[in-house]
């Protein structure tokens, strides 16, 4: 147990300093313990979320150096280690952040070229203030 401890506070550090490779690699140390602790759907899509996070390199490299600078985490403070997790940031569901236009999109005029680029950045913190 003194793994899995260690581990998630790993994760809050890695999100809180917005740092994207901690958060991946705890991110992964995480999974074994969401199919023992059966966390269905966590232990479902959390590999998917990898997966997706593993690829943005290569499909969508912008996209991934944005994140590598912390653009995965919401910090309105300036201050360190107070950056938040993008999900518990208010961004209403049918906007999303445009790396391609340098602002706000509207979900429904996306083309499907676009799209995985697009649903990796829903929620993005550049431009969103509660």
């Amino acid at each position: 147990m003194l793994s899995l401890e260690l581990t998630v506070l790993a994760f809050v550090r890695a999100i809180r300093t917005s740092d994207f490779d901690l958060y991946m690699e705890t991110l992964s140390q995480l999974v074994p313990w969401f199919f023992a602790l059966d966390h269905v759907h966590y232990a479902r899509w959390i590999p998917v979320h990898i997966r997706d996070m593993t690829n943005l390199r290569q499909q969508c490299p912008d996209i991934h150096e944005h994140f590598m600078r912390g653009a995965f985490t919401s910090n309105k403070t300036g201050n360190p280690y107070s950056a938040i997790g993008l999900p518990t940031t208010y961004v209403p569901s049918s906007l999303l952040w445009d790396p391609f236009l340098d602002r706000t999109t509207d979900l429904f005029k996306i083309d499907s070229q676009k799209m995985f680029c697009h649903r990796v950045l829903l929620k993005a913190s550049k431009g969103f203030t509660a």
